[in-house]
């Protein structure tokens, strides 16, 4: 047998070497990747991922398919397309703890290296079984509730529903666990298009704080960042930011920059160390909630180290001037519904994902208007009711326990949408005072809720600026609402116990 006639097979007098030399590069390739694979066996097993409830042989069993994953194909890998249902929920200690604070369907394409993401707003009207037409970010909660463990399952069949596509893999990650991933990861870094000012972004464990206490000023600006896991979370979960940053459709699309970062952070070879990858994987055991066997984590981490950002295509679906989507109220909740009347133009982007349209992508801060009310149009299930009623937020300018709340659910008879409700930062108001804060739309409304609660009226304008931490600051006006009542102490008559 030749040796190949290759300058490396060579001795330094142009000598072919022996026949055996050039196999000395395959060994030690094949012991390079005999060690890569101790060290993930060591890490799974120091930190006991897959072994809980496990026996041995089912742990060398996983271990074997991490060894031969290269060789295996996810759910819809043959077809050409592999789609995730990505879920971030608030967790133990939140209010809600079960309810999806985001949802996002990732869709990977492996011959083209090609990455499509879809943001799905929690107010979207669906039908979910067992339990009727909800909001979206129900479809997990409600049926993990009654059946602990069913809540991925069921979330994917409704998604998949809705877009007429195959959810083959579901992840669920709640905030204790997302900021712990993007610490362990070392930070993310993000690119931020637009300062985020958000003066009433919520503190943990004080949602029951009078009004003053309640909130922090986020202050995030323009330009490249580190992120820790701590301010990673504030960025994809503030609400009220000033402008453009403060609309549904913002906090979309920070989610899938942040999600990009992560991935970004989680490919880098580092993260192959012992120890960092050992605490990815604790993370991963005590905060996610997945269908997916390790072999398939590996296969989607190596798939994903092929991805650039320039082929990554994000979509998010609102409810803008001619958009895919409309608000409305049903029974006096607050939604949206699909602009057509039916889910076929979110399917027909489902189908193609991977081509960005104009009507999924960011609005200019210069053409951003805070959204107004909108008619509504049929699901294809039910006529839904034309929204003729503003949109309202209600603080309790009062001492007495529950006013905001009793005062939400009689306007929700009366049809009225109701976007927030909270404590006054001052809470000694006699009389209710109802502001029209887009005048001079809503006059009819305001006007009657003027004569139903005997309140005193102002016509335009927002309230006087509060004291906070020394300085004066605007009022709390949440983004969305139309009309802003203040209880007083009168309304308590007004309202039925």
């Amino acid at each position: 047998m030749e040796t190949p006639d290759y300058p490396e097979y060579r001795d330094k007098d142009n000598t072919p070497l022996p026949e055996h030399r050039p196999r000395r590069r395959v060994l030690r390739t094949t012991i390079k990747i005999f060690i890569l694979l101790i060290v993930l066996g060591i890490s799974l097993f120091s930190y006991e991922v897959i072994t809980s409830g496990s026996s041995p042989q089912e742990v060398l069993v996983q271990l074997g398919r991490l060894i031969t994953s290269r060789d295996r194909e996810l759910n819809g890998e043959a077809d050409g397309r592999v789609n995730i249902l990505l879920l971030g929920i608030g967790g133990v200690g939140h209010d809600g703890p079960f309810l999806t604070d985001s949802m996002l369907v990732a869709s990977i394409r492996p011959t083209t290296r090609q990455v499509a993401l879809i943001s799905i707003p929690r107010d979207l009207l669906v039908e979910i079984p067992g339990h009727g037409q909800r909001r979206i970010n129900n479809a997990y909660a409600l049926p993990e509730i009654s059946n602990p463990g069913s809540g991925g399952r069921v979330a994917s069949a409704v998604v998949s529903g809705i877009l007429s596509i195959p959810i083959h893999y579901y992840l669920r990650l709640d905030f204790d666990g997302f900021s712990k991933l993007v610490d362990a990861l070392g930070g993310i870094t993000i690119d931020v298009e637009q300062t985020l000012d958000d003066e009433y972004y919520p503190i943990a464990g004080k949602e029951k704080a009078p009004e003053t206490d309640r909130y922090e000023h986020l202050y995030i600006p323009a330009g490249r960042q580190r992120f820790n896991g701590i301010t990673a979370l504030k960025y994809v979960r503030s609400r009220k930011a000033k402008g453009a940053q403060g609309s549904d459709f913002a906090r979309s699309f920070r989610q899938q920059q942040v999600m990009a970062g992560i991935r970004d952070e989680a490919t880098n070879f580092d993260m192959l160390r012992p120890g960092r990858l050992g605490e990815l994987l604790r993370i991963v055991k005590e905060n996610l909630d997945a269908n997916l066997q390790l072999w398939e984590m590996l296969r989607f981490y190596e798939l994903s180290r092929n991805f650039d950002q320039s082929n990554i295509v994000r979509h998010v679906l609102d409810d803008r001037q001619n958009g895919l989507l409309v608000a409305t109220n049903i029974d006096g909740a607050y939604v949206l519904v699909p602009r057509a009347g039916n889910f076929s133009e979110l399917q027909r982007l489902a189908a193609m994902p991977f081509d960005p349209i104009p009507l999924t992508q960011p609005l200019p801060e210069s053409n951003w208007q805070p959204p107004t009310s909108s008619s509504a149009h049929n699901t294809g299930t039910a006529a839904l009711p034309t929204v003729t009623a503003p949109r309202l937020q209600i603080h309790n300018g009062t001492e007495i326990p529950g006013m905001a709340a009793r005062t939400e659910q009689y306007l929700r008879s009366k049809g009225y949408a109701i976007v927030s409700i909270g404590n006054a930062p001052i809470q000694t108001y006699l009389k209710t005072v109802v502001y029209n804060l887009r005048p001079p739309s809503n006059s009819k409304e305001f006007r009657e809720l003027v004569s139903l609660f005997e309140a005193v009226p102002f016509e335009s304008g927002t309230p006087a600026k509060i004291w906070r931490d020394g300085r004066e600051v605007p009022y709390p006006i949440h983004p969305d609402a139309d009309l802003l009542i203040i209880i007083g102490q009168n309304a308590a008559s007004r309202m039925p116990e």
